[in-house]
């Protein structure tokens, strides 16, 4: 559990006493706000069907704000965690080229995440859209430059808290 936890938040390293507090606190805010826009969507809804609406398009309407919702909470999540300074990373050169592949592969999941919510956000359905070329290229091409952006910004982090390593050990053999 404390993995996916981790995961959620982009905190790296141990789990210790502040930070699980402070994921408490910050999960239990945002999991409140989250619950209270379910109710309010699922009350819409319901309202809507109540006016005679077709069902099918409220049901898409539901389910797509609600991926945009949770897509939202968790940025807002992982943006407290990085103001907070839980997201510190720590490498040194002997973890670099394991910290480079965790960046490689959270980077393409968020570009493969963004590709389909692309896929599906303009309204038709996903089986018509896998069929017409141009669309499933323009969702792929979303999807490969949100990984290349999100891979190089990550990227970019973990060399500097390479370099911001090996300067702190620079400067602690200077001082003994």
């Amino acid at each position: 559990m404390d993995n996916l936890v981790r995961w959620l938040y982009g905190i790296n390293g141990v789990m210790d006493e502040y930070r699980e507090q402070t994921v408490n606190r910050l999960g239990m805010r945002t999991g409140a706000l989250v619950l209270a826009y379910l109710l309010l969507s699922v009350l819409m809804a319901m309202t809507l069907l109540w006016v005679g609406l077709p069902a099918s398009g409220i049901l898409y309407g539901v389910i797509a704000s609600n991926t945009l919702v949770v897509t939202l909470a968790l940025g807002h999540l992982r943006n407290r965690a990085n103001r907070l300074e839980m997201t510190t990373l720590e490498v040194t050169s002997a973890t670099y080229p394991a910290t480079l592949r965790r960046v490689r592969h959270a980077s393409l999941f968020e570009g493969t995440w963004v590709g389909l919510l692309t896929l599906v956000g303009n309204g038709t359905s996903v089986t018509q859209q896998l069929v017409t070329l141009p669309d499933l290229a323009v969702s792929l091409a979303i999807g490969a430059i949100v990984w290349y952006a999100v891979y190089f910004g990550r990227r970019a982090r973990v060399e500097e808290a390479l370099a911001r390593t090996k300067r702190e050990m620079r400067e602690e053999s200077l001082n003994e």
